[in-house]
Protein backbone atom coordinates (compact mmCIF):
# COMPACT_ATOMS: atom_id res chain seq x y z
CA UNK A 1 0.00 0.00 0.00
CA UNK A 2 1.78 2.73 -1.17
CA UNK A 3 1.98 5.77 1.31
CA UNK A 4 1.88 3.82 4.36
CA UNK A 5 5.09 3.81 6.06
CA UNK A 6 4.86 0.43 7.57
CA UNK A 7 3.08 -1.71 5.13
CA UNK A 8 5.90 -0.21 2.74
CA UNK A 9 8.65 -1.25 5.36
CA UNK A 10 6.90 -4.67 6.27
CA UNK A 11 6.47 -5.33 2.53
CA UNK A 12 10.29 -5.20 1.88
CA UNK A 13 11.12 -6.78 5.51
CA UNK A 14 8.87 -10.07 3.90
CA UNK A 15 10.60 -9.87 0.87
CA UNK A 16 14.26 -10.35 1.71
CA UNK A 17 13.35 -12.37 4.69
CA UNK A 18 11.89 -15.04 2.02
CA UNK A 19 14.92 -14.02 -0.53
CA UNK A 20 17.01 -14.92 2.25
CA UNK A 21 16.02 -17.87 2.66
CA UNK A 22 15.16 -19.12 -0.71
CA UNK A 23 18.93 -18.57 -1.15
CA UNK A 24 19.98 -19.90 2.08
CA UNK A 25 21.97 -17.01 2.73
CA UNK A 26 23.28 -16.94 5.87
CA UNK A 27 22.91 -13.67 8.46
CA UNK A 28 23.32 -12.37 11.47
CA UNK A 29 19.52 -12.31 12.81
CA UNK A 30 17.69 -8.79 13.10
CA UNK A 31 15.75 -6.49 11.32
CA UNK A 32 16.50 -5.13 7.98
CA UNK A 33 16.88 -1.24 7.62
CA UNK A 34 14.50 0.41 5.34
CA UNK A 35 15.04 4.16 4.00
CA UNK A 36 12.14 5.19 1.55
CA UNK A 37 13.12 7.68 -1.38
CA UNK A 38 10.86 9.61 -2.54
CA UNK A 39 10.23 13.29 -4.14
CA UNK A 40 10.17 14.20 -0.47
CA UNK A 41 14.16 12.89 0.39
CA UNK A 42 15.33 9.91 2.10
CA UNK A 43 13.46 8.74 5.26
CA UNK A 44 14.44 6.19 7.27
CA UNK A 45 11.54 4.03 8.14
CA UNK A 46 12.27 1.94 12.11
CA UNK A 47 9.66 -0.32 13.26
CA UNK A 48 8.64 -1.97 16.71
CA UNK A 49 7.20 -4.94 17.26
CA UNK A 50 5.26 -6.35 20.42
CA UNK A 51 5.24 -10.15 21.06
CA UNK A 52 4.17 -12.79 23.78
CA UNK A 53 8.25 -13.30 23.99
CA UNK A 54 9.46 -9.75 23.54
CA UNK A 55 8.82 -6.44 22.17
CA UNK A 56 11.48 -5.58 19.68
CA UNK A 57 12.73 -2.26 17.87
CA UNK A 58 14.86 -1.23 14.79
CA UNK A 59 15.33 2.88 14.91
CA UNK A 60 17.72 5.32 13.98
CA UNK A 61 19.09 7.88 15.71
CA UNK A 62 19.88 10.44 12.51
CA UNK A 63 23.58 8.45 12.71
CA UNK A 64 23.33 4.66 13.28
CA UNK A 65 20.55 1.99 13.56
CA UNK A 66 19.53 0.50 16.51
CA UNK A 67 18.28 -3.03 17.48
CA UNK A 68 16.67 -3.52 20.72
CA UNK A 69 15.20 -6.02 22.73
CA UNK A 70 13.06 -3.82 24.89
CA UNK A 71 11.52 -6.97 27.09
CA UNK A 72 15.49 -8.38 28.03
CA UNK A 73 17.37 -4.58 27.45
CA UNK A 74 19.48 -5.77 24.82
CA UNK A 75 20.84 -3.43 22.25
CA UNK A 76 22.63 -3.52 19.19
CA UNK A 77 24.10 -0.22 17.36
CA UNK A 78 24.51 -1.48 13.59
CA UNK A 79 27.84 -1.33 12.17
CA UNK A 80 28.40 -0.03 8.65
CA UNK A 81 30.56 -2.38 6.15
CA UNK A 82 33.73 -1.10 6.38
CA UNK A 83 33.29 -1.37 10.30
CA UNK A 84 32.56 -5.22 10.39
CA UNK A 85 35.06 -6.69 8.08
CA UNK A 86 37.65 -4.64 10.25
CA UNK A 87 36.08 -6.56 13.46
CA UNK A 88 36.26 -10.06 12.97
CA UNK A 89 35.56 -10.33 16.63
CA UNK A 90 31.80 -9.21 15.80
CA UNK A 91 31.11 -12.12 13.44
CA UNK A 92 29.00 -13.85 16.01
CA UNK A 93 27.04 -10.81 17.36
CA UNK A 94 23.23 -12.06 16.60
CA UNK A 95 19.94 -10.16 17.18
CA UNK A 96 17.71 -13.55 16.84
CA UNK A 97 15.23 -11.93 18.94
CA UNK A 98 12.43 -10.84 16.81
CA UNK A 99 12.79 -14.45 14.85
CA UNK A 100 12.72 -15.94 18.56
CA UNK A 101 9.53 -13.77 19.29
CA UNK A 102 7.92 -15.06 16.09
CA UNK A 103 8.77 -18.50 16.60
CA UNK A 104 7.23 -18.19 20.18
CA UNK A 105 4.02 -16.90 19.01
CA UNK A 106 3.54 -19.10 15.94
CA UNK A 107 5.15 -22.26 16.82
CA UNK A 108 3.47 -24.07 13.66
CA UNK A 109 5.42 -21.57 11.71
CA UNK A 110 8.85 -22.62 13.23
CA UNK A 111 8.34 -26.04 12.27
CA UNK A 112 7.67 -25.40 8.59
CA UNK A 113 10.53 -23.21 8.70
CA UNK A 114 12.66 -25.53 9.40
CA UNK A 115 11.41 -28.20 7.36
CA UNK A 116 12.53 -26.37 4.16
Amino acid sequence: MPGNDFIESQALTSAMSQFVAEQQIQDVGGMYPCLKIDQGGIKPLGSRHRYPLYEVSLTFDGRRWIQENHTTGKRIVLRYPWEILARSQLADLRFDDQREAIEHANPLRAKRANKD
